[in-house]
Formats: structure tokens, C-alpha cells, sequence
């Protein structure tokens, strides 16, 4: 009996918004590591460096998206005694929007400008339903790229939150990061 009510009980929303009221504002809380990719073979150095990009879609008339850079974030720096980077940023959120998050390992800081200019040029001619991370992670050279998330703005609440994982494997090297937002 207790079973079936600890199941029940970890069901509940995380949402506070009863009525499903749509988020005006996207709220960044946090980034974590997981499993960190550099971390499993003796050539790994046990950190990795993220460049986390935040990109921003408006629909044009051809149902594809008009991307552009909303922000990002480098020097995160996660290793096995430091996981968790408090972002706590916030963007307004029209019901028009899509969000695109996009998580890359960089083996050199000086590779941000290029890095960032490949992904809005990708992401500027590509279906984002079927982004290749294999053709993405070719574009990028020595940095490796971890994946991209989006999210519209039906797909979060005011007052919920969500996790957005970022999960795999590179060469040798499994990672995992879990992105925590918020409808505000």
C-alpha cells in the first residue's frame, strides 16, 4: 500500500499555475552535470568546459524558423567535485517563440566565436526536427557537441518546471546534463 502511494505521490506537477496560464517569461535556473564526458578513459582530463548557447526561433511564413542568438554562457566549468551552475537568467517568452538550447564540450576557449557561428548557420538551414549531432559535432572540428533541446512556448507553464536532459555518449566518453527552466 505504501508503494502504490510513493508512486502516486512523485506524480504530482511541479506546476503552482492550476489554470495552465502560459508562460510570459522563460526562467534558466540551473545546469548540472550528471556524468561529465571527460571523465572515463586515461587521456580524459576529468573537467569539462561547456559553452551553453541559447538561441531564439521566429516563425516565418514558410513554417520554418528565424534563428537568432539570445545568449550564452562560457567557462562553465563541471568536474566531479563541482556539478551544479546556478544560471538564473530570464527571457521574455511570446507565444510565438522557440527556444533552442545547445550544449558543447570545447577543447579550447579560443573556438567560442566559430563555435557559435556554425551552430546559428546550421540552425539557420536546417529542419530543427532532425538535427544530425554527428553532422553538428563534424561542423564544430576538435569541440564536441552534446546536443540541442528546444522548447515552444505551449510546452511550459506558468509556475511549472522542467528538466531538459542532455544525454549520450562521445567516442569514449558518456555525459549527461540536466537544464532546469521555469515558466515564469
Amino acid at each position: 500500500m505504501l508503494f502504490v502511494l510513493a508512486i502516486v505521490g512523485s506524480c504530482k506537477s511541479y506546476s503552482g499555475n492550476k489554470q495552465g496560464e502560459p508562460a510570459k517569461e522563460l526562467h534558466i535556473i540551473s545546469l548540472e552535470a550528471l556524468d561529465i564526458s571527460e571523465n572515463l578513459t586515461a587521456f580524459s582530463t576529468k573537467q569539462d568546459e561547456i559553452l551553453f548557447v541559447i538561441h531564439q526561433g521566429v516563425p516565418k511564413v514558410n513554417n520554418t524558423l528565424e534563428i537568432s542568438l539570445k545568449d550564452y554562457f562560457s567557462d562553465l566549468e563541471f568536474n566531479v567535485d563541482s556539478s551544479l551552475i546556478n544560471i538564473r537568467k530570464s527571457f521574455p517568452f511570446p507565444s510565438d517563440r522557440t527556444f533552442l538550447f545547445s550544449l558543447v564540450e570545447l577543447d579550447d576557449y579560443d573556438s567560442e566565436p566559430f563555435v557559435m557561428e556554425q551552430l546559428q548557420e546550421h540552425y539557420s538551414n536546417t529542419n530543427l526536427n532532425q538535427i544530425d549531432i554527428i553532422e553538428v559535432d563534424t561542423l564544430l572540428n576538435d569541440d564536441d557537441f552534446l546536443g540541442m533541446k528546444k522548447i515552444n512556448s505551449n510546452q511550459i507553464k506558468k509556475g511549472e518546471k522542467k528538466k531538459i536532459i542532455f544525454k549520450g555518449s562521445h567516442l569514449f566518453d558518456k555525459y549527461e546534463y540536466h537544464l532546469l527552466i521555469e515558466g515564469l
